[in-house]
C-alpha cells in the first residue's frame, strides 16, 4: 500500500485595497495604498489609471485630463507569487469657469456686476467681494461706492460638488468733475475764449456740449464766443467721458451795453474860448 505525505501551505492574509476621494478637474488625485499583508513582502505594485496610464509606485497620484468617471485598478504581487486586485470608480468633477462684467463705473452711479460663470454639469453658487467691505451673493448685484479709485473685485464660484474657484479683477471707479468755467463779463459785440477747469479723476473728457441761453453753440473743449445778448447769459456744459460718465456744470456771465464815444463843437470866433 502506497502512502503519501501532503503539505498544505497557508499563505498569509493578503487583501489589496486603496483609498481615495473624488476630486475636481485640474486638481491632483491621491490614491493611498491600504493593502493588508500579514506575512512575506510585496514583489510588485501596478496601478492602471483610466484607460491609458500605468504607475508602479506603492501610493499613487494623478491629474486627469478631463472631468468624468474613471476606473482605477491596483494589482499587487506577494513574494510567493500570490496576486490580488482591487479597483474602484473615481469621479472627477467639473470645476466652474468664473467670469463677470461691471457696468456703470462712474462714482455716484450704481455699478452693476453681472455673473457670467458656467459649469459643464450641475449647478453652482457665487460669492462677491466688492472691496470697500461690501459683499454679495446675487447673480446681478448693484453697488454704489463711496469713493473713486481702483477696486479689487473677487468672484468666488462653488459647484454643487464642492469644487471652488475664484477670479479677481481691477475695476476703476472714475470721478471726473467740472470745477469752474474760465470766462468773464463782456461788453456787447466783444469776444472772449471760454473753457472749463476740470478734475479728470482717472478719466478723460471725450465729448463736449456747450449751451448758452438754451442754444447749443460749441462742442470743443475751448471756443470763442461774442456777446450779443445784453444782460445775464446762462451757460451750461455737458460732458461725456471716455468711461461713459455724464456730468454737467452751469454758470452765467453778463453782457453790458458798450459805451459809444461822441462829442460836438460849438462854432466860436477867433480868440474866443472853446
Amino acid at each position: 500500500t502506497a502512502s503519501f505525505d501532503s503539505f498544505v501551505y497557508k499563505h498569509p492574509r493578503f487583501d489589496v485595497a486603496f483609498s481615495s476621494i473624488d476630486s475636481c478637474y485640474g486638481l491632483e488625485n491621491v490614491f493611498i495604498n491600504t493593502t493588508i499583508l500579514e506575512g512575506g513582502s510585496y514583489s510588485d505594485t501596478i496601478w492602471y489609471i483610466g484607460n491609458s496610464d500605468t504607475l508602479y509606485t506603492y501610493d499613487a497620484s494623478y491629474t486627469f485630463d478631463n472631468p468624468g468617471n474613471y476606473t482605477v485598478q491596483l494589482i499587487m504581487e506577494q513574494s510567493d507569487y500570490c496576486l490580488d486586485t482591487f479597483e474602484r470608480q473615481i469621479n472627477v468633477d467639473p470645476i466652474p469657469t468664473p467670469d463677470f462684467t461691471a457696468e456703470n463705473t462712474c462714482l455716484g452711479d450704481g455699478t452693476i456686476f453681472r455673473d457670467l460663470s458656467s459649469v459643464s454639469s450641475g449647478t453652482y453658487t457665487i460669492d462677491w467681494d466688492f472691496d470697500d467691505g461690501q459683499k454679495g451673493s446675487e447673480t446681478v448685484d448693484t453697488i454704489t461706492y463711496a469713493s473713486g479709485g481702483v477696486k479689487i473685485v473677487t468672484l468666488t464660484v462653488t459647484s454643487d460638488q464642492g469644487c471652488v474657484i475664484d477670479t479677481s479683477r481691477d475695476i476703476t471707479i472714475t470721478y471726473p468733475e467740472i470745477n469752474s468755467f474760465v470766462l468773464g463779463d463782456v461788453c456787447q459785440d466783444k469776444s472772449q475764449e471760454i473753457t472749463s477747469n476740470n478734475s479728470l479723476g482717472l478719466d478723460s473728457f471725450d465729448q463736449y456740449r456747450w449751451v448758452i441761453n438754451g442754444a447749443q453753440i460749441a462742442n470743443d473743449s475751448i471756443f470763442t464766443h461774442t456777446g450779443t445778448s445784453l444782460g445775464i447769459n446762462y451757460i451750461n456744459l455737458e460732458v461725456t467721458t471716455k468711461n461713459g460718465c455724464e456730468i454737467t456744470y452751469a454758470d452765467s456771465f453778463e453782457v453790458f451795453n458798450s459805451p459809444r464815444a461822441n462829442f460836438f463843437i460849438t462854432p466860436v470866433c477867433l480868440g474866443q474860448e472853446v
